[in-house]
């Protein structure tokens, strides 16, 4: 029978008399079956949430998720797609929303960064869709021998995660840490770099960042979306700096001086770095609230029951005459 087996297919009936075979056939469905190629836009708390929900969106996969440790959630991303485009919506070197408690909460800059890496490194690292809780456990016990207090299981997933989300980007792609100052370490982009070897975009702002919007416009509320705006309010724009881009295939970081747009909605492009100074001018500050109101769900559906329809529909022709691009 052992021989019966090996010559059948390794999804026959014979599996039923491997009581583990048949997880592993499922593992190896998952790794071996074609992945789909998304933007993928990842949100950590649940109050950032909304406004992707509002969006009138085609171009990012939005996934809302309370912290990188839920392994089981970034690990079956991973198996099903890869990524063009990634885009992390989170606190400054946080990594799960800062609603948690502190044990549940995720904080981790360079420094911890580097000292993970050693504890991955004494044991030998792994491809990361092998990972399992037997692994995370002796990373766990690794750590204290290394580190007075040793890092948490959860901790430690969430680096992991970091890094395979990171690692799973198509070459040519971005990475954007929609994220507050995290620019101001030199070290974190370069540092981020070396989880992929493909050569991507690594985007960081070195001012604080906006990651959650909420207009009110002719009597309507509670629309928007950092999506199709400035991402740094005027207040905040002190470092003029602005979003720093580390590109790998050059292995130098760019100061580029200038705001990042990202777009929900266009033929050829998903984001923009545009020229600002700490105000906006008129016609920035005129067309992010046109778009805020054009790209809104939320918007619609209020103006509608307000004005009725026709006069929706009267109010987009005049906002696409003024911005034709919106209508990509």
């Amino acid at each position: 029978m052992g021989n019966e087996y090996w010559q059948s297919s390794p999804f026959g009936e014979d599996s039923l008399f491997y009581p583990n075979f048949k997880s592993q056939q499922e593992q190896y469905k998952k790794k071996n079956e074609p992945k789909t190629s998304i933007n993928l836009l990842i949100v950590l708390d649940p109050s950032g949430k909304k406004q992707f929900d509002d969006t009138k969106n085609s171009i990012w996969s939005v996934n809302h998720f309370q912290s990188l440790s839920n392994f089981e959630t970034v690990k079956n991303l991973i198996l099903k797609n890869s990524f063009k485009n990634l885009c992390l919506v989170h606190h400054g070197n946080v990594y799960s929303a800062v609603t948690l408690s502190d044990d549940d909460k995720i904080i981790f800059g360079v420094g911890r960064m580097e000292q993970m890496d050693k504890i991955i490194n004494a044991i030998g690292s792994k491809p990361f869709v092998d990972l399992n809780e037997e692994y995370f456990q002796t990373l766990h016990n690794k750590s204290k021998e290394l580190f007075q207090g040793g890092y948490q299981v959860n901790e430690l997933k969430a680096y992991c995660c970091l890094k395979g989300l990171i690692g799973n980007i198509n070459g040519g792609g971005n990475y954007f840490s929609i994220a507050c100052d995290e620019a101001d370490d030199p070290k974190l982009l370069p540092k981020l770099s070396t989880f992929t070897d493909n050569n991507i975009n690594f985007f960081a702002n070195s001012n604080y960042t906006v990651i959650s919007r909420n207009y009110t416009y002719a009597g309507i509320t509670n629309y928007g979306s950092i999506l199709n705006s400035f991402l740094t309010d005027s207040k905040n724009w002190n470092d003029i700096s602005g979003w720093k881009h580390f590109d790998k295939s050059k292995n130098e970081i760019l100061i580029t001086k200038k705001d990042l747009w990202l777009y929900s909605k266009h033929k050829t492009k998903i984001y923009e770095l545009i020229s600002r100074n700490k105000e906006l001018t008129t016609s920035q500050s005129e067309k992010e609230s046109w778009a805020q109101t054009y790209f809104s769900i939320g918007f619609e559906r209020q103006y509608k029951k307000k004005y009725g329809e026709l006069a929706y529909k009267d109010y987009i022709k005049t906002v696409e005459l003024k911005y034709p691009e919106f209508k990509n």
